[in-house]
């Protein structure tokens, strides 16, 4: 089941519909139909007078501009964010407006980078890990199949878009350059997903953890997120308990699922880990 957090979904993502890069274009320009659609309309027929689900999206998707050109602001989460267990099922990903959205704050440091990707794979951007089923885990920052359907590189077919020239395993495991894109688009589809599950109000929340103490910050998040997905971050976050010194903890002696118990230190371990 896929889920909608923000109330301005464009219609194409809520009904799982697919507009191309032209489609998408004409939609923004308003471009006739004759134009679009490469011939005019039977006026004779019923059918062909009544407005096709195509034509009423890209209506509806001109009507979102307008109104958001109107109130002179862009919202970071309109762009129609979907989830279910880390897997997307529509082709116009959030990825494809990094472009549009001015916070780039989901973009990590050097640093960040560096240290997410030594974890990761030992900095080995060729790195193939099979465990876990599927294509397995990816090149440098080990990225699996919900990840890059995320960012919109493979889509729900199991075949590669062609986003970025990566067109095969191939191209993607042997350009470092182009892996690192493929992260910045993989972090920002996780950054609305925290978002929109409310992962963020937990920031600066100080946190008394196994092995020291730390604070909640976005990076923490996002690493976290990398590893877990962002609905297990927030089932973390949420989990937290008060102590009598203020800080929050995770009482994993009340957590008898062994899976979920695991999981939750992983979690923790990216929080403190990547809280720059």
């Amino acid at each position: 089941m896929s889920y909608f957090r923000n109330n301005r979904v464009p219609e194409y993502a809520a009904y799982g519909g697919v507009l191309s890069d032209e489609a998408y274009g004409r939609a923004n320009g308003g471009v006739p139909y004759e134009e679009a659609y490469g011939k005019k309309k039977n006026v004779n027929s019923e059918s062909e007078n009544r407005p096709t689900l195509r034509e009423q999206l890209e209506a509806n998707w001109q009507k979102i501009k307008e109104q958001e050109k109107e109130e002179n602001t862009v919202d970071d989460d309109t762009i129609g964010t979907q989830y279910a267990e880390n897997t997307y099922t529509t082709t116009a990903t959030d990825a494809d407006y990094v472009q549009t959205n001015p916070n780039t704050s989901y973009i990590l440091s050097e640093d960040m980078r560096a240290l997410l990707r030594q974890k990761e794979s030992g900095n080995d951007y060729t790195k193939i890990n099979p465990t876990g089923g599927g294509i397995g885990a990816l090149g440098g920052y080990q990225i699996r199949k919900g990840g890059l359907i995320d960012a919109g590189y493979i889509n729900d077919q199991n075949q590669w878009t062609g986003k970025e020239g990566i067109n095969s395993l191939h191209d993607f495991i042997n350009d470092p350059t182009k892996q690192e894109k493929v992260l910045d688009d993989f972090m920002y589809s996780k950054y609305n997903q925290l978002k929109n599950n409310g992962s963020f109000n937990y920031l600066e929340l100080p946190i008394h953890g196994l092995v020291a103490d730390f604070v909640i910050t976005e990076t923490g998040l996002l690493a976290a997120s990398h590893r877990e997905g962002a609905r297990a971050v927030y089932n973390y976050l949420s989990s937290l308990e008060k102590d009598d010194n203020g800080q929050y903890y995770i009482d994993y002696d009340k957590i008898q699922d062994p899976m979920i118990n695991n999981q939750f230190r992983h979690i923790e371990t990216r929080l403190r880990e990547f809280e720059k």
